[in-house]
């Protein structure tokens, strides 16, 4: 992992996830499924891939997330990998005093990264983009509980796949916990491309109800990529 000075942890590149497709048919499934996208995307074939147990992370200082995410417009779309929100522009974090703009979230079911093992039904990949085309994606594991109202109207209309959903007025900063704490490592996206991402997990989890981790099912019944090799990474956490 490079040194703290590239940061500014965790859905336009994607998750991890793409907005815009991949030309490689790649699945969840069978001889397109996980263990064979290195085949097909050979950038999924290389070192240091995501997602992973977070684990026996080293406790060290960390430059603060600051949070710029305004109510705005999205379009979500299903591609039949996952439910995308894509954001209008003028949203943003910035950590060690680069900006990366927000440009979607998604979310992958069951949780792609664990802390020694454990998962949750979801998790929310909210995906940040330097100018300089640095991605900082921000994860939130999901647990079932209360009705998420932020998210009340998505899960009430998920598209079926191809189609697309207009979302006004949402605010992407009530998705996130506290972000004070985090875990963050370098490693890929989750899915094809397998583009270089700097992660930033946050410890704490969301809430979502039962019925609405049950509507994300009806339309996506399962996207998490298996665990990967840690392969010695420095992997931090604040103290």
């Amino acid at each position: 992992m490079r040194s703290i000075s590239w940061l500014p942890l965790l859905l336009a590149a994607g998750c991890a996830h793409t907005p815009a497709p991949h030309p490689a048919q790649w699945t969840y499934d069978g001889e397109t499924g996980p263990a064979h996208w290195g085949e097909l995307v050979p950038a999924c074939a290389k070192p240091r891939q995501s997602p992973i147990d977070l684990g026996g992370a080293v406790h060290k200082p960390l430059p603060a997330i600051a949070v710029h995410y305004q109510p705005s417009h999205f379009t979500v779309v299903n591609d039949g990998h996952n439910i995308v929100a894509n954001a209008a522009p003028g949203s943003f974090i910035e950590v060690g005093g680069v900006r990366h703009e927000l440009t979607q979230f998604h979310f992958h079911h069951p949780s792609e990264h664990v802390i020694d093992g454990k998962h949750y039904p979801l998790e929310l990949h909210v995906v940040n983009k330097s100018a300089a085309g640095e991605l900082d994606v921000l994860a939130v594991f999901v647990r079932e509980g209360a009705e998420n109202a932020t998210l009340a109207p998505l899960f009430a209309a998920l598209p079926v796949k191809g189609g697309q959903l207009p979302l006004d007025n949402l605010q992407p900063a009530a998705l996130l916990p506290s972000v004070q704490a985090y875990y963050t490592y370098t490693g890929t996206l989750t899915v094809p491309p397998c583009s270089e991402t700097h992660w930033l997990v946050l410890p704490d989890a969301i809430e979502v109800s039962a019925a609405q981790i049950a509507a994300f099912d009806a339309r996506i019944s399962h996207n998490n990529r298996p665990l990967q090799p840690t392969e010695g990474r420095d992997v931090s956490t604040t103290p």
